[in-house]
């Protein structure tokens, strides 16, 4: 039995532009019905693609439901396949949890230190320029105005 477009590229897991241009680049041969729709031989489609699941190249129609009758061990192995993934899943929440947490403290931290050096800079700021002076700050800053001041000034101020 033939696919449409639209099944082909359900059994691949394709979108249906890509199997198109498959179609139309020549990779794959189809025919197209008596109402223009294109029908593609399933043998042709996965002679390119393989199928998106196994047993998917026989039955395009078929629907499987829950558990595969008769396939106990690839159930099993399936759901602890699962199970590992839901663990792993958990433990990169824990861990994202974690980090978030740290970087919320080392914003407050840094968030402490910003107010602390405002508040700093402010009671430097009404000082008298005569206590800056004293300072590293307010020597950096008189270094500064002497610098700018003429060569006469300069040997003055020293």
């Amino acid at each position: 039995m033939a696919y449409s477009l639209r099944e082909a590229a359900e059994a691949v897991g394709k979108g249906k532009p890509a199997i198109l241009t498959a179609i139309q680049s020549g990779k794959i041969s189809a025919q197209k019905h008596e109402h223009g729709e294109r029908q593609i031989d399933p043998a042709e489609l996965h002679r390119i693609y393989p199928p998106a699941f196994p047993g998917a190249g026989s039955e395009p129609d078929r629907k499987e439901s829950g558990a595969t009758a008769g396939n106990g061990i690839g159930n099993s192995l399936v759901e602890r396949e699962i199970r590992f993934l839901h663990e792993k899943l958990a433990d990169l929440q824990r861990l994202r949890h974690a980090e978030r947490r740290d970087l919320s403290e080392r914003f407050e931290d840094l968030r402490r230190d910003r107010d602390n050096l405002r508040r700093e800079r402010d009671r430097l700021r009404q000082c008298p320029p005569s206590d800056r002076s004293a300072t590293s700050a307010g020597t950096k800053a008189s270094t500064r105005v002497l610098a700018k001041a003429p060569a006469e000034e300069r040997a003055v101020n020293l």
